[in-house]
């Protein structure tokens, strides 16, 4: 009868083990994906903002003077090389954008259904369609998914690029290569996204080792129970 109510004990304890492992099996690697998902996401929207920032800040502290105090240079998107031409606030974002995504290998895209004109044949895919539909309908003005990019999983973070100066709402209203018609803008319209796109199969790949990590102590605390339970019972059949 005692050895019964032992084998019971034992058998239950198992089985309690064995579901817990698989508890911890199933919730932790969701848990540490989504925190992984939440943080590349939480960290994408801070770097959209930094650059909303630098900006606003060329805006408010280079553009003014220049176009006061500095006649004779001129705000163009094609500057590089060129004598006595800055690039135009935007222009700013998208090579800061190229320079970012060349040097850490996260992608930034600023895009808009109005582009200027001298974007005004690149097509958006569907994906980035979808965004900026995504984030005129939204309340928050943010689209997240995850997606293959060149056959690896990427996280993609567009955050709404909403026009915040009036200074920017008059140059936008009356620039010479504009693609809408005058007086469109008005301030807090969505003018476009900015969007993030990072790579996360690293990320991904660590969640598989953790999973493979838990299996792999899972199966190792059973082996030790059970060896114990049978070194046991052979010293008390001793």
């Amino acid at each position: 009868m005692v050895k019964l109510i032992k084998d019971r004990t034992f058998l239950s304890g198992v089985i309690s083990i064995i579901i817990i492992s698989m508890g911890i099996f199933y919730f932790i690697p969701k848990i540490t994906e989504k925190n992984t998902i939440d943080t590349i996401t939480k960290n994408s929207i801070n770097s959209v903002e930094q650059m909303k920032l630098m900006r606003a800040y060329y805006v408010d502290n280079v553009t003014k003077d220049i176009k006061e105090y500095a006649p004779n240079i001129s705000f163009n998107h094609t500057h590089e090389g060129a004598d006595s031409k800055i690039p135009y606030p935007t222009t700013t974002i998208h090579d800061l954008s190229k320079l970012f995504s060349d040097n850490t290998g996260i992608k930034f895209r600023l895009y808009s259904d109005f582009p200027f004109k001298n974007r005004e044949n690149r097509k958006l895919d569907e994906k980035e369609q979808e965004a900026i539909a995504f984030t005129k309908k939204n309340p928050e003005g943010i689209y997240v998914r995850r997606d293959l990019l060149n056959e690896k999983e990427v996280l993609r973070v567009a955050v709404t690029d909403y026009m915040t100066s009036q200074s920017c709402v008059d140059c936008h209203n009356s620039h010479p290569e504009k693609t809408w018609k005058e007086g469109k803008w008005k301030l807090g319209d969505k003018r476009g996204v900015i969007e993030v796109i990072t790579p996360i199969e690293d990320e991904l790949n660590g969640h598989k080792k953790l999973l493979n990590t838990i299996l792999i102590i899972i199966c190792l605390t059973l082996s030790i129970v059970v060896l114990i339970n049978f070194f046991l019972r052979k010293h008390e059949e001793g």
